[in-house]
């Protein structure tokens, strides 16, 4: 795809709608985000990054942003956690970015949504990381540690193994609102379980020991879910 489109031609490449205000499906800040973001999409566009490129710097940046998260913390420093979760927001922006890029190519890579994945749940492991390092308990955070494994690996697996009567459980981990999503978490549960770390130490290590413990209970509620999906030999 020649580099020297201008941006309507480029927005009719590689958006489905004249503009992101016309879905009508979703809110007005997601909306605005993707407007904003269809207009990086092309500044990088122009300037010849492809979004498995802009996909790895994303991973790189997250390098930083959990060092500087995790010394505010250590120091109780406010301002090195919002420079620390500003970095954070922005990789989590490229999510936005990447998805046009990418339907600006003239090829489609096999690893393309595993790259397009990679940077979201690096964000995800790192935080119930941290938030397990916040519960100041051994246990506690091995147990945050095993559980942010068992979301990403066999939670993300066996989604189409939850019945019919077990759909609140999708609701709560993984919708669009669920407490392991960008809004839910990298949004939410997270900075809030940080910034009260911060502030009030014991209060934060409190919330943090209570986020384990519900993670870990709708885990068991998962993994039960999924023995019901069997069939006879």
């Amino acid at each position: 795809m020649s580099k020297n489109l201008n941006y309507l031609d480029f927005q009719k490449k590689v958006f489905p709608y004249d503009s992101p205000f016309d879905r009508k499906q979703f809110g007005l800040t997601t909306n605005l985000i993707k407007f904003i973001a269809l207009r990086f999409s092309y500044f990088f566009y122009r300037l010849g990054f492809s979004a498995n490129a802009l996909d790895t710097i994303g991973c790189i940046l997250l390098i930083p942003s959990f060092v500087l998260i995790f010394q505010a913390l250590m120091q109780k420093d406010i301002l090195q956690f919002v420079l620390g979760f500003s970095i954070i927001a922005f990789v989590i922006f490229i999510d936005f970015i990447d998805g046009p890029l990418s339907k600006s190519s003239s090829y489609e890579y096999r690893v393309g949504d595993n790259m397009d994945n990679l940077c979201p749940d690096i964000v995800l492991m790192g935080g119930l990381a941290i938030i397990g390092l916040m519960t100041g308990n051994l246990y506690m955070t091995s147990l945050c540690w095993i559980n942010a494994i068992f979301f990403l690996t066999y939670k993300s697996s066996t989604i189409n193994s939850i019945p019919e009567n077990k759909k609140w459980l999708l609701i709560l981990l993984n919708s669009r609102f669920s407490i392991l999503s960008v809004r839910g978490f990298i949004a939410g549960i997270f900075p809030i379980l940080c910034l009260m770390y911060i502030y009030n130490q014991f209060i934060g290590q409190l919330l943090s020991v209570i986020v384990v413990l519900v993670n870990a209970v709708l885990s068991g509620f998962w993994l039960l879910a999924t023995w019901e999906d069997k069939i006879k030999k």
